[in-house]
């Protein structure tokens, strides 16, 4: 996986740079980090190259871990996501609420973004329960003035629900499906239908 991550993050880079001198419009883009990849002594440099190597600002780009990986070796993990917030690199905490992270670890990471998970879209509709989770979180998370992303969102009933309780972004097929380059590019230039 480490190889792989670092293509990942080189490839990443390269592309973001090619949206930019293609003059699309400026967007950040996300990177997923692996447990294996976090451990990693170099990481750090492999992600400070690929920015330079690309001439890229690195408030474009955000890594995401999920909760479990960063807090199953908070020390060494909490250095480095300082190490790559001081370098201008932003952190989302993935797949948040089904791991086993508590809240209150929240405000010990430099975290910029909070990523719901996905089995929270497909349950807040139907269980009060995690409705109540979903409150519960977004209150947490704009108290500690993070971002807020839903995973999953695949219908406007769900879209409604998370918007009306202070979700600002979502991610799912509401919107689109996973796209090829060039179907991404032009969807860039002619902007997401409304729905």
């Amino acid at each position: 996986i480490v190889p792989i991550g670092e293509w990942v993050i080189n490839e990443a880079c390269s592309q973001m740079r090619q949206w930019i001198d293609k003059n699309l419009p400026a967007f950040r883009l996300s990177v997923n980090i692996s447990g294996r990849e976090l451990n990693r002594i170099d990481l750090f440099s492999t992600i400070n190259n690929a920015l330079e190597k690309n001439n890229l600002p690195p408030s474009l780009l955000e890594l995401e871990l999920t909760e479990n990986i960063v807090f199953q070796d908070m020390n060494n993990a909490q250095q480095l996501l300082e190490n790559l917030k001081k370098l201008g690199v932003r952190i989302s905490v993935d797949d948040f609420g089904v791991g086993y992270s508590t809240l209150s670890q929240l405000a010990h990471f430099p975290f910029d973004t909070l990523k719901i998970d996905r089995y929270f879209a497909d349950r807040v509709l139907s269980s009060p329960k995690d409705a109540a989770v979903v409150k519960g979180i977004v209150t947490v998370a704009q108290n500690l003035d993070l971002n807020i992303i839903v995973e999953g969102v695949e219908n406007h009933d769900q879209l409604a629900f998370f918007s009306h309780h202070g979700c600002e972004y979502i991610q799912g097929y509401v919107y689109s499906k996973p796209l090829p380059v060039e179907e991404f590019e032009k969807l860039l230039i002619e902007g997401f239908p409304a729905k």
